[in-house]
């Protein structure tokens, strides 16, 4: 469309250019896979475990199998639309933990997945995004995210029926075979608060899991649309809003602390100045590993309260010995809530250090991007405190990254716009009338 803008004493015509503004045409069955890439990310792990709680012979080796198989395919589906953006990190990649398996003459082939479910889907939102099909992708999962975790809240024991949590967690080695023993339903081992709720008492101490099949993951989803909700722009204020309302029920639902906490973070961050992004990211997970050290003395380990979780997190870290921290050896300790002393046993301080400064350093071309990467940023470093390896659980590792992919993609195609005098146009359509 074109526009007249007065600037001083002339005038600016406003015409679109088509050398700038010609938006990247995605290919559809880009976009389909892409959709259907992070849907199943989200679903694979319900529909094994009623398939596992129907008799299926499902197995360990058959988890592995479909999660190693959506990743590999959405890497391949990234690189076959946007292969300058994932070659180079899935060389340097290749390179460390090459490096990794030649001098420690072993390889955690579960950090390697980690790493390349993040590239993938990233890559993934880079090549198939705009905020159509990422808005389209969240609003899809999230209505099956609230529509089954009001059916496991209103009914719990068919909910049971239908999906056995704790045998599926069980047969995959991710839960002791001893907790059956006294575990009050067939949920997963954390679906009942002992006491009361943090949030909403009334709804009675059980924690909903929905999709997830476990209430952390619940909580995480919520804890992400917050963030998306945060940093849609103004001209999308009804999904912005339809996503904090979301995010707030999927936390209140999975009565999540981290969650909460990760709330008031994001609240707080949104007043940073976007143009301190990086100023302000570049030095905070090694800010809040030193509060996790300093925790690890100062509160006491036992108890299931903040400052214990901090206090045991941190004395994890003080534990790894040389060896675990570049990753050479896997760390002898439990990382089960302590998502840095994982990353560091799995990565390699080297590899650690090069993806945060690569993902602080990742170009945000917009304002909503930017202010997205901030916030997930701090959401990063805040789980890793009291997690250890949730944030790349696909089911919700997937959305996120996709999510950001795209909101950065959206940036990029946006049509530009070239200014050109109004005395230039007319002369330039008179001579076109003319001839």
């Amino acid at each position: 469309m074109v526009r007249l803008e007065r600037r001083g004493t002339s005038r600016v015509l406003q015409i679109p250019s088509k050398a700038k503004s010609a938006t990247r045409k995605t290919p559809q069955a880009v976009r389909f896979a892409a959709f259907w890439l992070v849907f199943a990310a989200a679903l694979y792990s319900i529909m094994l475990c009623w398939m596992f709680s129907r008799g299926a012979p499902v197995s360990a080796t058959t988890v592995a199998i479909a999660d190693g198989f959506i990743v590999l395919t959405a890497l391949a589906s990234a690189l076959s639309s946007a292969p300058r953006v994932i070659i180079m990190p899935l060389l340097a990649l290749s390179l460390n933990f090459l490096l990794i398996g030649a001098l420690a003459q072993n390889a955690d082939l579960k950090g390697v997945r980690d790493v390349l479910a993040i590239i993938a889907f990233l890559g993934l939102g880079l090549a198939a995004g705009d905020l159509r099909i990422a808005r389209y992708t969240f609003f899809t999962i999230a209505a099956l995210v609230l529509g089954f975790g009001l059916f496991e809240l209103l009914a719990p024991k068919a909910y049971a029926d239908q999906f056995n949590v704790l045998q599926f967690y069980i047969m995959r080695g991710l839960v002791d075979r001893s907790v059956s023993d006294w575990a009050q339903n067939s949920l997963f081992v954390s679906s009942v608060r002992g006491g009361a709720r943090n949030l909403l008492p009334m709804l009675g101490p059980h924690r909903v899991s929905s999709i997830f099949l476990e209430p952390v993951s619940m909580g995480n989803f919520g804890a992400i649309a917050l963030a998306w909700a945060f940093s849609l722009p103004r001209r999308m204020i009804v999904s912005a809003l339809a996503a904090g309302v979301i995010g707030v029920s999927a936390i209140i639902l999975a009565d999540a602390r981290f969650a909460v906490i990760a709330a008031i973070i994001f609240v707080l961050v949104r007043f940073i100045p976007i143009s301190w992004t990086r100023y302000a990211l570049a030095p905070a997970p090694f800010i809040a590993a030193g509060f996790l050290l300093w925790s690890s003395g100062a509160f006491s380990h036992y108890g299931d309260d903040l400052p214990s979780r901090l206090a045991s997190s941190g004395g994890v870290i003080a534990s790894l010995s040389p060896a675990e921290i570049f990753g050479l050896s896997h760390a002898n300790s439990a990382t089960l809530d302590s998502g840095y002393a994982y990353v560091l046993s799995a990565f390699g301080l080297p590899c650690c250090v090069a993806l945060w400064f690569g993902f602080v350093l990742l170009p945000t071309p917009s304002a909503s991007a930017t202010r997205f990467k901030l916030l997930i940023g701090f959401y990063i470093c805040t789980l890793l405190c009291v997690s250890g390896s949730s944030l790349f659980a696909l089911k919700t590792a997937a959305l996120l990254w996709f999510l950001f992919g795209a909101m950065i993609a959206e940036a990029r195609t946006a049509p530009a716009v070239r200014r050109e005098p109004v005395r230039t146009f007319v002369q330039t359509r008179a001579k076109a009338y003319a001839a």
